[in-house]
Protein backbone atom coordinates (compact mmCIF):
# COMPACT_ATOMS: atom_id res chain seq x y z
CA UNK A 1 0.00 0.00 0.00
CA UNK A 2 2.81 2.66 0.71
CA UNK A 3 4.74 1.54 -2.56
CA UNK A 4 1.45 1.92 -4.16
CA UNK A 5 0.69 6.08 -2.78
CA UNK A 6 4.61 6.84 -3.68
CA UNK A 7 4.45 5.86 -6.94
CA UNK A 8 0.57 8.06 -7.17
CA UNK A 9 2.34 11.35 -5.39
CA UNK A 10 5.47 10.54 -7.85
CA UNK A 11 2.93 11.03 -10.72
CA UNK A 12 0.86 14.01 -9.00
CA UNK A 13 4.20 15.85 -8.59
CA UNK A 14 5.36 15.60 -12.03
CA UNK A 15 1.94 16.25 -13.19
CA UNK A 16 2.08 20.17 -10.78
CA UNK A 17 5.68 20.65 -11.99
CA UNK A 18 5.71 20.03 -15.75
CA UNK A 19 2.21 20.08 -16.96
CA UNK A 20 1.87 22.25 -20.52
CA UNK A 21 -0.52 21.81 -23.45
CA UNK A 22 2.15 21.35 -26.19
CA UNK A 23 6.14 22.20 -26.51
CA UNK A 24 5.36 26.05 -27.44
CA UNK A 25 3.33 26.78 -23.99
CA UNK A 26 5.29 27.45 -20.82
CA UNK A 27 4.23 26.25 -17.52
CA UNK A 28 2.26 29.22 -14.85
CA UNK A 29 5.07 29.56 -12.68
CA UNK A 30 7.72 30.61 -15.77
CA UNK A 31 5.00 32.71 -17.29
CA UNK A 32 4.73 34.94 -13.66
CA UNK A 33 8.85 34.88 -13.90
CA UNK A 34 9.44 36.19 -17.02
CA UNK A 35 6.54 38.91 -16.51
CA UNK A 36 7.77 39.86 -13.53
CA UNK A 37 11.46 40.42 -14.48
CA UNK A 38 11.03 43.24 -16.48
CA UNK A 39 9.33 44.96 -13.41
CA UNK A 40 12.49 43.48 -11.37
CA UNK A 41 15.23 45.20 -13.33
CA UNK A 42 13.21 48.92 -13.78
CA UNK A 43 15.20 51.21 -11.90
CA UNK A 44 12.34 54.14 -12.33
CA UNK A 45 10.10 51.70 -10.13
CA UNK A 46 10.26 52.40 -5.89
CA UNK A 47 13.13 49.97 -4.72
CA UNK A 48 10.84 48.83 -1.91
CA UNK A 49 8.04 47.43 -4.21
CA UNK A 50 11.16 46.22 -6.20
CA UNK A 51 12.36 44.07 -3.57
CA UNK A 52 8.42 42.56 -2.48
CA UNK A 53 8.15 41.80 -5.83
CA UNK A 54 11.42 40.26 -6.17
CA UNK A 55 11.20 38.29 -3.07
CA UNK A 56 8.05 36.50 -4.38
CA UNK A 57 9.06 36.53 -8.23
CA UNK A 58 12.69 37.30 -8.20
CA UNK A 59 14.65 34.14 -8.80
CA UNK A 60 13.22 30.24 -10.64
CA UNK A 61 12.91 28.53 -6.78
CA UNK A 62 10.99 31.73 -5.51
CA UNK A 63 8.15 31.64 -8.35
CA UNK A 64 8.27 28.15 -7.42
CA UNK A 65 7.47 28.05 -3.85
CA UNK A 66 5.32 31.42 -4.46
CA UNK A 67 2.63 29.26 -7.13
CA UNK A 68 2.90 26.18 -4.61
CA UNK A 69 1.78 28.67 -2.33
CA UNK A 70 -0.84 30.10 -4.25
CA UNK A 71 -2.09 26.60 -5.07
CA UNK A 72 -2.04 25.41 -1.70
CA UNK A 73 -1.63 27.81 1.28
CA UNK A 74 -2.17 31.43 1.64
CA UNK A 75 -2.28 32.59 -2.20
CA UNK A 76 -3.95 36.31 -1.15
CA UNK A 77 -0.10 38.08 -0.77
CA UNK A 78 1.55 36.47 -3.53
CA UNK A 79 -1.47 37.44 -5.44
CA UNK A 80 -1.80 40.81 -4.45
CA UNK A 81 2.05 42.46 -5.10
CA UNK A 82 1.88 41.55 -8.76
CA UNK A 83 -1.64 42.86 -9.09
CA UNK A 84 -1.15 46.00 -7.12
CA UNK A 85 2.22 46.97 -8.20
CA UNK A 86 2.71 45.21 -12.00
CA UNK A 87 -0.52 44.81 -13.38
CA UNK A 88 -4.66 44.16 -12.71
CA UNK A 89 -4.63 41.53 -15.70
CA UNK A 90 -2.80 39.43 -13.20
CA UNK A 91 -5.67 39.33 -11.40
CA UNK A 92 -7.87 37.35 -14.31
CA UNK A 93 -4.58 34.90 -14.39
CA UNK A 94 -4.60 33.71 -11.05
CA UNK A 95 -8.47 33.41 -11.06
CA UNK A 96 -8.44 30.99 -14.17
CA UNK A 97 -4.96 29.62 -12.79
CA UNK A 98 -7.06 28.52 -8.57
CA UNK A 99 -9.90 27.21 -11.23
CA UNK A 100 -8.57 25.40 -13.60
CA UNK A 101 -5.87 23.76 -11.54
CA UNK A 102 -6.97 23.80 -8.29
CA UNK A 103 -10.21 22.91 -8.32
CA UNK A 104 -10.68 20.94 -11.58
CA UNK A 105 -7.63 18.82 -11.48
CA UNK A 106 -6.83 18.60 -8.11
CA UNK A 107 -10.10 17.37 -6.65
CA UNK A 108 -10.09 14.56 -9.31
CA UNK A 109 -6.70 13.97 -8.37
CA UNK A 110 -7.78 13.78 -4.92
CA UNK A 111 -11.02 11.53 -5.31
CA UNK A 112 -8.47 9.02 -7.16
CA UNK A 113 -6.03 8.91 -4.33
CA UNK A 114 -8.84 8.17 -1.98
CA UNK A 115 -10.38 5.66 -4.16
CA UNK A 116 -6.97 4.16 -4.48
CA UNK A 117 -6.44 4.13 -0.78
CA UNK A 118 -9.76 2.71 -0.13
CA UNK A 119 -9.01 0.15 -2.52
CA UNK A 120 -5.44 -0.96 -1.31
CA UNK A 121 -7.03 -1.01 1.98
CA UNK A 122 -9.65 -3.06 1.60
CA UNK A 123 -7.58 -5.48 -0.20
CA UNK A 124 -5.40 -5.92 2.88
CA UNK A 125 -6.33 -9.31 4.51
CA UNK A 126 -4.86 -8.16 7.99
CA UNK A 127 -6.87 -4.89 7.97
CA UNK A 128 -10.46 -7.06 6.73
CA UNK A 129 -9.65 -9.37 9.44
CA UNK A 130 -9.15 -6.66 11.93
CA UNK A 131 -12.67 -5.01 10.61
CA UNK A 132 -13.59 -8.51 10.45
CA UNK A 133 -13.23 -8.65 14.42
CA UNK A 134 -14.88 -5.35 15.77
CA UNK A 135 -17.85 -5.68 13.41
CA UNK A 136 -18.35 -8.94 15.34
CA UNK A 137 -17.53 -7.34 18.67
CA UNK A 138 -19.92 -4.35 17.76
CA UNK A 139 -23.02 -7.22 16.69
CA UNK A 140 -22.45 -9.40 19.99
CA UNK A 141 -22.40 -5.94 22.39
CA UNK A 142 -25.88 -4.77 20.70
CA UNK A 143 -27.05 -8.60 20.67
CA UNK A 144 -26.34 -9.16 24.66
CA UNK A 145 -27.81 -5.61 25.39
CA UNK A 146 -31.00 -6.80 23.58
CA UNK A 147 -30.93 -10.13 25.78
CA UNK A 148 -30.38 -7.81 28.99
CA UNK A 149 -33.24 -5.41 27.92
CA UNK A 150 -35.46 -8.68 27.43
CA UNK A 151 -34.33 -10.59 30.72
CA UNK A 152 -37.08 -8.92 33.16
CA UNK A 153 -35.98 -11.46 35.98
CA UNK A 154 -32.30 -11.02 35.81
CA UNK A 155 -31.74 -14.69 36.47
CA UNK A 156 -29.77 -14.58 32.62
CA UNK A 157 -31.83 -16.75 31.25
CA UNK A 158 -35.40 -16.46 29.14
CA UNK A 159 -38.06 -18.50 29.42
CA UNK A 160 -40.70 -19.28 27.05
CA UNK A 161 -42.81 -17.03 29.52
CA UNK A 162 -40.69 -14.10 29.03
CA UNK A 163 -40.68 -14.23 25.56
CA UNK A 164 -44.38 -14.56 24.72
CA UNK A 165 -44.57 -10.93 26.88
CA UNK A 166 -42.20 -9.28 24.51
CA UNK A 167 -43.81 -11.76 21.21
CA UNK A 168 -46.06 -8.61 20.66
CA UNK A 169 -44.13 -6.15 21.85
CA UNK A 170 -43.09 -3.17 18.81
CA UNK A 171 -40.07 -2.31 20.43
CA UNK A 172 -38.77 -6.26 20.13
CA UNK A 173 -39.53 -6.39 16.44
CA UNK A 174 -37.52 -2.93 15.93
CA UNK A 175 -34.56 -4.44 17.89
CA UNK A 176 -34.94 -7.48 15.94
CA UNK A 177 -34.55 -5.39 12.59
CA UNK A 178 -31.90 -2.92 13.75
CA UNK A 179 -29.87 -6.44 14.40
CA UNK A 180 -30.76 -7.98 10.68
CA UNK A 181 -33.16 -10.50 12.64
CA UNK A 182 -35.64 -10.91 10.15
CA UNK A 183 -38.09 -13.45 12.04
CA UNK A 184 -42.00 -13.18 11.78
CA UNK A 185 -43.09 -16.22 14.37
CA UNK A 186 -41.16 -15.66 17.38
CA UNK A 187 -42.57 -18.35 19.58
CA UNK A 188 -40.57 -20.76 16.65
CA UNK A 189 -37.52 -18.45 17.26
CA UNK A 190 -37.69 -19.44 20.74
CA UNK A 191 -37.95 -22.78 19.92
CA UNK A 192 -34.63 -22.76 17.18
CA UNK A 193 -32.62 -20.63 19.75
CA UNK A 194 -33.11 -23.25 22.92
CA UNK A 195 -31.06 -26.73 23.39
CA UNK A 196 -34.05 -28.31 24.64
CA UNK A 197 -33.90 -27.41 28.26
CA UNK A 198 -36.97 -24.93 28.22
CA UNK A 199 -34.47 -21.41 28.78
CA UNK A 200 -32.09 -19.48 26.73
CA UNK A 201 -28.76 -18.26 27.78
CA UNK A 202 -26.70 -15.91 26.48
CA UNK A 203 -24.54 -17.72 24.49
CA UNK A 204 -27.35 -19.51 23.31
CA UNK A 205 -28.79 -16.31 22.00
CA UNK A 206 -26.25 -14.79 20.08
CA UNK A 207 -24.98 -18.13 18.40
CA UNK A 208 -28.32 -18.16 17.31
CA UNK A 209 -28.84 -14.40 16.35
CA UNK A 210 -25.55 -15.37 14.61
CA UNK A 211 -26.82 -17.53 12.57
CA UNK A 212 -30.22 -15.88 11.70
CA UNK A 213 -27.88 -12.79 10.80
CA UNK A 214 -29.32 -11.22 7.49
CA UNK A 215 -31.66 -12.34 4.64
CA UNK A 216 -31.59 -15.66 3.03
CA UNK A 217 -29.84 -16.36 -0.06
CA UNK A 218 -30.24 -19.25 -3.06
CA UNK A 219 -27.35 -21.02 -1.23
CA UNK A 220 -29.75 -21.34 1.88
CA UNK A 221 -32.76 -21.97 0.66
CA UNK A 222 -31.17 -25.44 -1.09
CA UNK A 223 -29.45 -26.44 1.77
CA UNK A 224 -32.82 -26.33 3.33
CA UNK A 225 -34.69 -28.19 1.04
CA UNK A 226 -32.31 -30.96 0.27
CA UNK A 227 -32.57 -31.10 4.37
CA UNK A 228 -36.84 -31.34 4.33
CA UNK A 229 -36.38 -34.34 1.69
CA UNK A 230 -34.46 -36.27 4.42
CA UNK A 231 -37.11 -35.24 6.66
CA UNK A 232 -39.71 -36.06 4.68
CA UNK A 233 -38.27 -39.41 4.00
CA UNK A 234 -37.85 -40.06 7.72
CA UNK A 235 -41.05 -39.00 8.86
CA UNK A 236 -43.06 -41.61 5.92
CA UNK A 237 -41.13 -44.36 7.49
CA UNK A 238 -42.29 -43.27 11.01
CA UNK A 239 -46.01 -43.00 9.67
CA UNK A 240 -45.55 -46.54 8.19
CA UNK A 241 -44.41 -48.15 11.34
CA UNK A 242 -47.36 -46.04 14.12
CA UNK A 243 -50.33 -46.81 14.36
CA UNK A 244 -53.31 -44.05 13.36
CA UNK A 245 -54.91 -42.81 16.51
CA UNK A 246 -58.59 -41.05 16.32
CA UNK A 247 -58.49 -37.70 16.27
CA UNK A 248 -54.27 -36.73 15.79
CA UNK A 249 -52.46 -37.23 12.52
CA UNK A 250 -48.98 -38.96 12.80
CA UNK A 251 -47.20 -35.33 12.22
CA UNK A 252 -48.80 -34.35 15.12
CA UNK A 253 -47.20 -36.90 16.67
CA UNK A 254 -43.72 -37.02 15.69
CA UNK A 255 -43.99 -33.27 16.43
CA UNK A 256 -45.08 -33.99 19.94
CA UNK A 257 -42.17 -36.20 20.37
CA UNK A 258 -39.75 -33.64 19.64
CA UNK A 259 -38.58 -30.56 20.77
CA UNK A 260 -40.93 -28.55 18.34
CA UNK A 261 -44.42 -29.53 20.89
CA UNK A 262 -45.75 -26.22 19.91
CA UNK A 263 -46.36 -26.57 16.02
CA UNK A 264 -49.70 -28.16 15.24
CA UNK A 265 -50.43 -30.02 12.20
CA UNK A 266 -53.34 -29.14 9.81
CA UNK A 267 -54.53 -32.36 9.82
CA UNK A 268 -54.96 -32.15 13.80
CA UNK A 269 -59.00 -32.15 13.82
CA UNK A 270 -58.80 -35.25 11.43
CA UNK A 271 -58.60 -39.27 11.65
CA UNK A 272 -54.93 -38.38 10.70
CA UNK A 273 -53.15 -39.75 7.32
CA UNK A 274 -53.79 -43.56 6.59
CA UNK A 275 -50.63 -45.50 7.44
CA UNK A 276 -48.61 -46.25 4.52
CA UNK A 277 -47.76 -49.84 3.59
CA UNK A 278 -46.29 -52.00 0.86
CA UNK A 279 -49.13 -54.71 -0.63
CA UNK A 280 -47.74 -58.13 0.26
CA UNK A 281 -48.52 -60.82 -1.70
CA UNK A 282 -50.23 -64.13 0.06
CA UNK A 283 -47.84 -66.49 1.06
CA UNK A 284 -50.10 -69.57 -0.20
CA UNK A 285 -51.12 -68.03 -3.03
CA UNK A 286 -49.04 -69.12 -6.37
CA UNK A 287 -48.12 -66.37 -8.95
CA UNK A 288 -50.34 -65.61 -11.35
CA UNK A 289 -48.94 -65.53 -14.49
CA UNK A 290 -50.48 -63.39 -17.84
CA UNK A 291 -52.64 -65.33 -20.16
CA UNK A 292 -50.87 -64.80 -23.74
CA UNK A 293 -53.39 -64.84 -26.16
CA UNK A 294 -51.92 -66.14 -29.81
CA UNK A 295 -52.03 -63.14 -32.37
CA UNK A 296 -54.69 -63.13 -35.17
CA UNK A 297 -53.04 -63.62 -38.59
CA UNK A 298 -53.58 -60.73 -41.46
CA UNK A 299 -55.68 -61.30 -44.40
CA UNK A 300 -52.90 -61.48 -46.24
CA UNK A 301 -51.15 -64.52 -44.31
CA UNK A 302 -54.25 -66.32 -44.38
CA UNK A 303 -54.37 -66.16 -48.55
CA UNK A 304 -51.30 -68.36 -48.41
Amino acid sequence: MVISRRFFIFWLVSLLLFRNSSKRERPAWMVVSALSRDFIEDETQNESIREEVFRYYGTFTRTFLSMFEILFANWGPPCRVVVENISEWFSLFFLLYRCVLGFAVLNVVNAVFVQQTMKTASSDEELAFKQKERDVAMYTRKVRKLFNSMDETGDGCLNLEEFQKLAQSPKLKFWMSQLELEYHDLLSLFEFLDNGDGEITPTEFIEGASRLRGSGKAVDIWRLETKVEVLMGEVLKTLAKEEEDEGVSHIQKVFNKSYYRHIHSIAKDSKGFPTISKPVAPMDSEPVTPEIKPEKPSPQEETF
